[in-house]
């Protein structure tokens, strides 16, 4: 992994996390005041870019039969559902939680928020079964409920689907290149054929859906196939190993990548003024992800830091678990005053993080490792039963 990627990607799943509590959670207060953060939702879309990018780096080349593609994606479905499933199950058992205890203290007389207890919905079976089949995302029926950032994983994982298909089927790269504009442009005409039909204030990017993931996730697989073309990957990798970059050229770098942040940071804090504009920012954050990848630069660097090497491993798990702990901290996120405020967000950010790595060791990498063994023996086959030696010893069996 280009380890300035996966800086870039730890800080969108913190700013989600934001987003969550302090503008869709209304909790308030001067952080909900920057533009960028009330529309950090659109950092999702930087996710689909990111992963675009990723799968087609590294497995266009490897899908080329069906046990490849089956052994692909094992290894996805083991990356992304062991976490899912599990923080699911902890959202619904928090709310539960929260639920009993304002029942608890209104018994005595302690009345907590404006609703009364398990008067707000927290719990759908229909739903559940939905989350259960990775299915919430694509359009059947679109709920604020549950872990609802999970959403964006369904459509992750059938992106996976679709692009593994794709690459087994087509062998070429210039007809991969043409499959990947085609999707880019079907999905852009899907956005302007809806929108055209809608009020201004409904022209938004934010719905749950494949288009939505599409657009970005094949824009991060032309980012590849971009980089690829012009012979950055091997550029790069032959400068490194013999002369050091000059100082110009990392500076010039630095600018572009200042300029692409700029640009996307821009975007996305005017994305509710854009209309139809708005379709640019996955475009912006595909342009961004392309000056990041010599790992080089200013902003690259500071994205190859410790914290935020740190934050991208723990990512995957900061975006599923933070809304539990959202789920906790409502109540006084939204009573306490500013700047006892910033208390409860650090809390927040805090129990997240901690979180996010129990999380990372404990269901993560367990699961994944399960996943890579199995994937393996799809890839070589599956071993066949055959007698036991008559001399034990000639097996190596203990």
């Amino acid at each position: 992994m280009i380890r300035s990627i996966e800086g870039l990607r730890g800080l969108a799943a913190l700013l989600v996390a934001l987003f969550h509590a302090y503008v869709y959670g209304k909790w308030g207060g001067q952080p909900a005041g920057w533009g960028v953060l009330q529309h950090a939702w659109l950092f999702v879309d930087l996710f689909f870019v990111i992963s675009g990018f990723v799968m087609a780096a590294a497995y266009a080349d490897r899908l080329q039969t069906p046990a490849m593609l089956g052994s692909y994606l094992v290894r996805r479905f083991f990356r992304l559902y062991p976490l899912h499933i599990v923080t699911t199950v902890a959202v619904i058992l928090a709310a539960l939680g929260v639920q009993t205890a304002k029942w608890l203290l209104a018994r005595h007389g302690v009345v907590l928020g404006g609703a009364a207890p398990f008067a707000v919905p927290f719990f759908d079976p229909g739903y559940f079964g939905l989350e259960v089949l990775l299915l919430q995302g694509v359009g059947f029926l679109q709920m604020e409920i549950h872990n609802y950032p999970a959403w964006s994983i369904s459509v992750e994982f059938w992106m996976y689907l679709v692009f593994g298909l794709v690459m087994m089927l087509v062998r070429t790269r210039w007809l991969r290149v043409a499959f990947s504009l085609a999707m880019v442009a079907l999905c852009v005409a899907y956005f302007l054929r809806v929108w055209s039909s809608l009020v201004p204030a409904g022209v938004t990017l934010d719905v749950q859906g494949l288009p939505r993931g599409l657009l970005s996730f094949f824009l991060g697989v032309l980012s590849c196939h971009a980089w690829q073309w012009i012979g950055a990957g091997r550029a790069t990798t032959a400068l490194t190993a013999s002369v050091a970059p000059t100082s110009g050229g990392c500076a010039a770098l630095g600018l572009a990548q200042v300029a692409a942040v700029g640009m996307a940071l821009f975007l996305v804090g005017r994305q509710d003024q854009l209309g139809v504009a708005q379709l640019a920012i996955p475009f912006a954050f595909a342009g961004l992800l392309l000056t990041l990848l010599p790992d080089r630069g200013l902003v690259a660097r500071w994205l190859q830091t410790r914290p935020m090497q740190w934050l991208g491993l723990h990512s995957y798990a900061i975006y599923l678990t933070h809304i539990t702990v959202y789920t906790v901290l409502d109540w006084p996120g939204r009573v306490v005053p500013e700047p006892a405020k910033h208390l409860v967000g650090l809390l927040f950010v805090a129990v997240v993080l901690v979180l996010s790595a129990l999380c990372y060791r404990h269901i993560e990498v367990p699961w994944r490792e399960r996943g890579k063994r199995i994937a393996r023996r799809l890839e070589h086959g599956w071993p066949r039963l055959s007698t036991p030696a008559a001399n034990p010893r000639a097996t190596g069996a203990p």
